[in-house]
């Protein structure tokens, strides 16, 4: 088993956590909800907030330490910045614009869902090289 920083992947889940709030909400929660046609006074999610934000520190928790793993003990910032971006952009926002498309979603719903994990996964790269 690669060494994993448990420090930074502590770090990670609750930055990870704290940007989806920023990115999900004042950056991008008008454009986001317009383009679900979501209307925030008589939406009603399916899963409690507790279930959601329960698993979603979980996710994180998840892919910080597979991040960790593929990163190794201690990267370069370069480096580690370099993975975090094309972590992003090359595996799961194209993944997620696949999704998307064939659910007939909107570019502007593409971008905003698949630039989320860009930011999230450059800024494991940045913590990982500073803390790693």
């Amino acid at each position: 088993m690669p060494a994993i920083s448990w420090g930074a992947v502590a770090v990670c889940t609750v930055v990870a956590f704290v940007l989806g709030g920023l990115w999900y909400g004042p950056l991008f929660s008008k454009p986001w909800m317009a383009e679900h046609n979501i209307d925030k006074e008589t939406f009603k999610p399916r899963y409690s907030k507790g279930a959601m934000f329960s698993i979603t520190i979980l996710l994180n928790f998840v892919a910080a330490v597979v991040f960790s793993a593929f990163l190794g003990p201690a990267p370069a910032m370069g480096l580690a910045i370099g993975a975090g971006i094309s972590t992003g952009l090359c595996w799961v926002a194209p993944a997620l614009a696949i999704c998307h498309m064939f659910s007939s979603r909107s570019v502007k719903l593409i971008l905003i869902d698949a630039g989320f994990p860009v930011v999230m996964f450059t800024a494991y790269g940045v913590i990982f090289a500073y803390l790693g």
